[in-house]
């Protein structure tokens, strides 16, 4: 997979051009905080490990933290597959199907997707709002805390899942080559009738 590269401006109007800069912003904010939170907790589960086993005093904000910390990796890394296309999907029935039927069960995904994170903005708020005047135990850090990454995850699915219905590619990572198996059906087709005109030659 190739590095992300800042997307070309030049050419577009001052509203793209701003709007491509912001979306290009929250993605990188969004990487961070996702890689900050995968190194904290493997920081945390070591030091726990540690004085548990070496130090015979295993720290009691340990596994706290970390719970924490799982829950927002978990929910970033939802958004961030949205934004990459990156979930899985069985596609052996939908490959097979009309082109017509192809491109309606296309758009069916992000409307799911936009459903599911307006879900989770809507009750992801309203339960962070209520645990709010609870704290964890060790850390006495709000309880809040640990259930904010719903609504912003869901902020993020929505907007991504906004942006493929208008055919928008929100991809910052591309792979270096072309995955056969996500070839567009014109260029599967092309091949197939390539390899049966080679065949007929060949005989």
């Amino acid at each position: 997979m190739n590095a992300p590269e800042r997307p070309p401006t030049s050419g577009r109007s001052p509203l793209v051009r701003t709007a491509r800069g912001v979306l290009w912003a929250v993605d990188t904010a969004t990487n961070a905080l996702a890689l900050c939170a995968l190194a904290s907790i493997v920081v945390v589960i070591t030091w726990t490990v540690f004085g548990r086993f070496i130090l015979q005093q295993s720290p009691g904000w340990g596994p706290e933290i970390a719970l924490v910390l799982l829950g927002w990796i978990g929910f970033l890394g939802i958004a961030i597959g949205v934004r990459e296309n990156g979930h899985i999907a069985v596609t052996f029935v939908v490959d097979r199907l009309p082109r017509p039927a192809r491109r309606v069960i296309g758009l069916l995904t992000p409307l799911a997707f936009l459903v599911f994170g307006a879900y989770l903005v809507v009750q992801g708020w309203d339960f962070t709002q209520a645990m709010m005047r609870n704290t964890l135990p060790a850390t006495g850090l709000p309880t809040g805390v640990q259930y904010a990454a719903m609504p912003v995850s869901g902020v993020l699915i929505s907007v991504y899942s906004v942006l493929h219905l208008f055919g928008m590619d929100t991809r910052r990572y591309v792979d270096t080559e072309p995955d056969p198996a996500q070839a567009p059906q014109s260029e599967v087709e092309a091949a197939s009738k390539d390899m049966r005109v080679e065949g007929e030659h060949d005989r």
